[in-house]
């Protein structure tokens, strides 16, 4: 298995709304082309936001993720959040996940960050297995949100 993270172009855009797609529709998560690529473009454009990383496996793209840079007093200055991991259905259950963490953490290490953050929905057993497996735990806290626009 030759898997690779390749760090998008221009021209992958629509790649990459077409998995995101995929992993909103699984996830129950509204999804509006426009908005996200935008998004998408935004963060491509400003490597202060945060990076994003095809997964591909013999040079097919099968999943991507994204990490949004932050800064915390807490966790001592940068820190990060893994807003986005996705796995294409066709390709889960083969370790891809997990061959991804390793990856995430060296690239949040080379820029700097102190701590990674990520959210796992009630009920994703497989992904919360894979997070704490990682070395990844639970802070007794709740993810709040509030939309500002």
């Amino acid at each position: 298995m030759n898997l690779q993270f390749r760090s998008p172009e221009n021209d992958d855009v629509e790649t990459i709304i077409s998995l995101m797609t995929a992993f909103y529709s699984y996830d129950n998560i509204p999804f509006y082309p426009d908005i996200h690529g935008k998004a998408l473009t935004d963060l491509f454009n400003n490597p202060n936001l945060g990076l994003c990383k095809i997964i591909e496996l013999d040079e097919q793209a099968v999943g991507y993720f994204i990490i949004c840079f932050g800064y915390s007093m807490e966790y001592h200055g940068k820190d990060a959040f893994l807003d986005e991991l996705f796995i294409d259905a066709e390709f889960r259950g083969m370790g891809i996940g997990k061959q991804c963490m390793p990856e995430i953490e060296r690239l949040c290490r080379k820029n700097g960050v102190n701590a990674i953050h990520l959210e796992v929905d009630a009920g994703n057993d497989a992904a919360d297995q894979l997070y704490r497996q990682s070395g990844f735990s639970g802070n007794n806290r709740s993810l709040l949100t509030k939309w500002l626009k």
